[in-house]
Formats: structure tokens, sequence, C-alpha cells
């Protein structure tokens, strides 16, 4: 935190917008007032500094908050405001990020089927990318619904997949090719 805090007093706009978003993540957990305010700040200076793709993942991020404090239309309304700027910029990797969130949103709300329609839209994207990263925690989500929808084959598949993943990015393997 004490990083952090250094790095927005003396770090450019771009470094403090990506601090502050950090900030706000790590409040998430134990200050949701802070998390908002570090969020809301990284929003104001996105728009500062006009970058778009700043912009659209400080939205993310104060929509991750409205997520944990259970703001479930505030963060739709931010996710979707943000999704617009991704989209409008072409940003694949931040739309990946808003598309997943917005299925997690939708998980906790109880639409199972909404959440699986965000969490394949985000592991087609992260796949292309060839993001594996966020690609191994698209399938584990993606194991998550169908294991909530009884689907116990296809939920192991894809906790196999995601568990795949994650052992060659701990190895530092670069992945290739993953099925989907």
């Amino acid at each position: 935190i004490d990083s952090l805090n250094a790095i927005i007093e003396h770090g450019n706009d771009s470094l403090k917008i990506d601090a502050l978003n950090e900030l706000s993540i790590l409040f998430c957990e134990s200050d949701l007032l802070r998390a908002e305010i570090n969020a809301r700040n990284a929003i104001a200076l996105s728009k500062k500094t006009r970058s778009q793709s700043l912009l659209a993942r400080s939205m993310l991020r104060l929509g991750s908050v409205y997520d944990y404090k259970e703001k479930f239309d505030s963060a739709s309304m931010v996710y979707y405001q943000a999704l617009r700027i991704a989209e409008s910029i072409n940003d694949s990797l931040t739309m990946g990020k808003i598309y997943m969130n917005i299925g997690v949103m939708h998980y906790f709300q109880g639409n199972i089927n909404e959440a699986d329609k965000f969490y394949l839209l985000s592991a087609g994207l992260f796949s292309r990318l060839g993001n594996d990263e966020n690609l191994s925690k698209a399938y584990n989500n993606l194991g998550t619904v169908r294991r909530k929808q009884n689907k116990y084959d296809e939920a192991i598949s894809y906790y196999n997949k995601s568990l795949q993943l994650k052992k060659k990015l701990q190895r530092g393997i670069p992945i290739t090719h993953v099925d989907p």
C-alpha cells in the first residue's frame, strides 16, 4: 500500500491511475469506502488524461466495488458503460475482463445462464488473445457454472483445462493452444 501511495504522489498520470485501481482492488477486502474512493479517483484522473482505455479499466474497478457492496444495479450500469468504451477502442483485453465481471455479477445474483453466457464470451476473447492467465480463470468459472447446472462431466472438463493452464503458467511454459 505504501508503494502504491508513493506512485500516486510522484508517478505520471498513467501510473497513478494504475496505482489507484490496485488500491481499489486491495481495499475491496477490508474497506469498501476506500475502495470506492480510489476507483472514483482513478476515473476522474482517467477523464482528465482523456485515455479511454484507462477510463474503461477504472470503471471496471468501480463496478467491482459495487459488486462487493452487492449494489448490482450500479455495478451493471458501470460495467456496460465501461464495455461500450472498451468496444469503441477495440480493447479486447478489457472487454474480456468486463465480460468476466458481468458473469460474476450474474452468478452471485443467481442468474446462472447469464453468467455462463458472459464467461463464454470472456473465454473466447482470452483464447484469441492468448491470455492464458485470464483464460484459466474463465475456464474455472465455467466449471463452477456447469457444476451448479449439475453438468458434472463438463464441469470437470473446464476445471481440468483451468488446471492445465495454471500448471503451465507456474512452470513458465508458453501455451500455444488449449482446446475450448
